[in-house]
């Protein structure tokens, strides 16, 4: 009973620390505010969390782990590719559309929350480590479809930077009942034929 209670306590700092962060910035919102929003007092709150970072990190984890085994199954993917054991268009619709769809579904309160805090050090971090992540699977991606002489770092990193940018406009800019469809033709025309593309290459 008492783990049970724990973890209701836990579940309470985190709605309300999302809540607070998508409508005022994580800069903006305080352990005292977080608390306040539980329903309990801030000693309490930092018995779950050491600080304000923590308590982040935690909201943002499960989407950083959903988009991490997203870039595996990817690869894993390529490979199958490589061996003619998938088509191109198979590889497309996964990439650009059903598994990030469900994923962001999931998790668009914690989404939400950093593209708050465009500005911050937190939002810049959190770009960086998704970043990193894509480039490593489009480089994947690019050299399986190109030419194996290219190195396609460089490109790799600006087209991820791409897709997380045209991500961002769409939240921004989308009606919330749009932002599915929004996504769903930003990720099909991002790509589309990107085997002819990449193979148009100098």
């Amino acid at each position: 009973m008492a783990q049970t209670l724990k973890e209701e306590i836990k579940l309470n700092i985190v709605t309300a620390a999302v809540k607070l962060f998508k409508s005022y910035g994580y800069h903006q919102t305080t352990m005292r505010d977080i608390a306040k929003g539980a329903g309990l007092s801030v000693g309490n709150v930092y018995r779950y969390f050491p600080n304000k970072r923590a308590l982040y990190d935690e909201i943002i984890k499960p989407f950083y782990l959903g988009v991490l085994q997203i870039t595996e199954n990817l690869n894993d993917l390529m490979d199958q590719l490589s061996a003619n054991e998938v088509s191109e268009k198979e590889l497309m619709v996964f990439t650009g559309y059903n598994q990030f769809r469900i994923l962001f579904e999931k998790e668009k309160d914690a989404v939400l929350m950093v593209l708050k805090d465009t500005g911050s050090a937190q939002f810049h971090e959190t770009f960086e480590m998704f970043s990193k992540m894509l480039v490593d699977t489009y480089e994947h991606i690019f050299s399986v479809y190109g030419d194996t002489e290219i190195d396609y770092s460089i490109f790799a990193k600006a087209f991820s930077n791409a897709l997380i940018y045209g991500f961002i406009t769409i939240i921004q800019e989308s009606k919330m009942e749009e932002v599915e469809e929004e996504v769903k033709r930003f990720m099909t025309f991002s790509f589309s034929m990107i085997k002819q593309r990449l193979m148009n290459l100098d």
